[in-house]
């Protein structure tokens, strides 16, 4: 902006910060009924560090936010809200971020209550503060500008089947601090869904169809060979129908057939990447309870191609598609059956069985399940709540029997001298097969434990941790762990956190995720193995006319995919502000550092400050 353009408006916003009136009325229509308020700031910002992007300057700044609502007729006619922020930076917890962020958003509803009721919402962000995400840590900072605009339309009468419509389009594009890599998003989705009862069948017929248009970072291989530079273009559709109806004995039939089907393209430096492919499931289920304490449910689902719903899977998770194959032979037929029995008022017993046949690479292999187990649930004023629950699935193919596979959960809270306690752990160990007969197993256990002493101080405390893996193959596990801790006490408060997770993970636009549940790690070319951990903590001390907070956090994280990236951000944070009726006067500053690529890296450095007043305003 032109300095003296600038100084200008900082001059008008002055002005207006001492002369606003506490409140106004305006007359706008009998038809039309509108609020506005928000709240305007002017003052001095500077900033100095490293790097091309974080040049140092300083300058007199202005900013702000508003929200003008209101609605015509009646809000049920048509009702609308506006909300832009302009020149928002660490001065303001609202809009906390390194850089000045500016947007805005924007939502309509109109004809609520209708039998075309709609809506339409749109979203606009400049140099926000982003993340390229990790999975159960912090991840690391990015600098993001994008836009989203979501329509949504129904049509609804009495009697006749139902209508939803909606056409959601968003795009984003980010730049990592301390790399230059860049990395674009565009998305699309359209979905149509559709239900009616018709002669007690309930009906609900749907379809979805997805777009997606991507660029990957190369910031976790930085030597270029994996996906330096790459793009993806592809999508995913689903049609399907779902019907379900009463039964005799107290039951309950659904059944549903779903098409499913895909397209990915990926280029990079020389390599290019296409895959598509369709797959069709069948799903039917029946329960029944002839009895109140005995109830059983049998159920059959046939999948035509088993490895091409595993690859929509990873397409709408945004990453490459890339399994050992497609082979529209990959078929797989399950079928089931279940049964629980009500002893007494505190303790179950169950049975299932089941049976799965995969057809893989010309090959059939089977797998045959049964088990049974055992849970109560105990509740007294004195002892607290104690559910358990514990069994086993013995397993057997054509090999022969593989052993016995083990479940259980245990869950307990409890109150004790004002102590408010609670803790669980859940564990399964079972054998599956997708192509090969592989054994999973997930284990996870945490607690809380938190305690109000007297009216004005309060202890908050919980942990968490989570183990899954593949037993027989090393290097397959992935693992999440996390603790916290706040303590209040009046206005002050303190908190801490700590988290740290790893394993096995696919590469995406917006960051690593996961590999979805059901694929397991070894099917999955070239995946992320990853190690992370991430703390900090707060301080913040609140009064009747000051507030002043602090924070701290780092985040470390290791990758390695042909090559090994080694990961760091660093970023405090304060912020000062005093009262005076509906003037505040702030001071915020934030320090931020961020390392990405090969050990030795130089760091991205950022310091930023601001001092200046606001003014809170109802105009209308």
């Amino acid at each position: 902006m032109n300095p003296r353009i600038q100084n200008l408006c900082c001059l008008v916003a002055g002005v207006l910060l001492l002369a606003l009136p506490a409140a106004a009325q305006i007359g706008v229509g009998d038809n039309v009924n509108l609020g506005l308020s928000g709240e305007i700031s002017a003052g001095y910002t500077g900033n100095f560090g490293n790097g091309s992007s974080n040049d140092s300057a300083h300058s007199l700044d202005f900013g702000g936010s508003g929200s003008l609502h209101g609605y015509y007729y009646s809000p049920q006619f048509l009702s609308f809200q506006v909300q832009p922020y302009y020149n928002r930076s660490q001065a303001n917890s609202a809009f906390q971020s390194i850089n000045d962020s500016s947007g805005v958003t924007g939502t309509a509803n109109m004809f609520g209550g209708s039998h075309f009721p709609g809506s339409v919402s749109f979203l606009k962000t400049y140099n926000t503060l982003g993340q390229f995400g990790l999975p159960g840590v912090t991840g690391l900072s990015t600098k993001a500008s994008g836009d989203t605009l979501e329509i949504n339309w129904a049509a609804l009468f009495p009697n006749r089947p139902t209508l939803n419509v909606s056409y959601l389009l968003g795009g984003e594009d980010s730049s990592v601090y301390g790399s230059d890599s860049q990395t674009h998003l565009n998305t699309r989705t359209f979905n149509v869904r559709s239900n009616y009862l018709l002669e007690g069948f309930l009906l609900d017929a749907f379809y979805i169809h997805q777009s997606i248009h991507s660029s990957f970072p190369s910031i976790l291989d930085p030597s270029g060979v994996l996906l330096n530079s790459s793009k993806q273009q592809g999508g995913n559709a689903s049609v399907g129908l779902m019907a379900s109806h009463q039964i005799p004995l107290r039951g309950y039939w659904s059944a549903n057939v779903t098409h499913s089907s895909y397209d990915s393209n990926i280029e990079g430096a020389g390599f290019n990447s296409s895959s598509n492919g369709s797959s069709n499931s069948i799903y039917t289920t029946a329960s029944i309870q002839p009895v109140r304490n005995l109830g059983m449910s049998v159920g059959a689902t046939y999948q035509t191609n088993l490895l091409g719903a595993l690859q929509t899977q990873i397409v709408q998770a945004g990453g490459n598609p890339a399994l050992a194959s497609t082979d529209s032979s990959s078929k797989a037929i399950t079928v089931r059956a279940d049964t629980f029995y009500q002893l007494t008022s505190y303790i179950t017993l169950n049975g299932q069985w089941n049976h799965t046949q995969q057809y893989f690479a010309g090959k059939s292999i089977g797998i045959t399940q049964f088990g049974g187990g055992i849970s109560t649930h105990f509740s007294h004023r004195l002892l607290g709540s104690l559910t358990f629950s514990v069994g086993a699935v013995n397993t057997a193919t054509q090999q022969g029997n593989t052993g016995a596979g083990m479940y259980g959960n245990v869950a307990f809270s409890r109150k004790f001298s004002g102590w408010e306690t609670g803790a669980e752990f859940n564990y399964a160990q079972q054998v599956q097969t997708l192509g090969l007969i592989y054994t999973t197993s997930v284990y996870s256990y945490g607690g809380n434990l938190r305690k109000k002493f007297g009216d004005k101080f309060y202890w908050s405390n919980s942990a968490r941790e989570t183990r899954t893996g593949l037993a027989q193959r090393e290097g397959t596990s992935s693992h999440a762990d996390s603790f916290s801790t706040t303590v209040v006490y009046r206005g002050y408060s303190a908190n801490a956190v700590y988290s740290q997770s790893g394993g096995a993970a696919i590469l995406t636009s917006q960051g690593l995720i996961p590999v979805p549940p059901g694929i397991p790690s070894p099917l999955v070319t070239t995946p992320v193995i990853y190690n992370a951990r991430s703390y900090g903590g707060g301080l913040s001390a609140t009064a009747r006319r000051f507030s002043l907070t602090g924070s701290y956090a780092k985040a470390l994280s290791q990758t390695t995919t042909t090559t090994f990236s080694n990961n760091g951000t660093t970023m405090w944070n304060g912020l000062f502000r005093v009262r005076m009726r509906k003037l505040y006067f702030n001071a915020g500053f934030t320090r931020f550092e961020q390392r990405v690529g090969t050990v030795g890296a130089p760091n991205s450095v950022l310091n930023s400050y601001f001092v200046g007043v606001s003014r809170w305003f109802n105009v209308f």
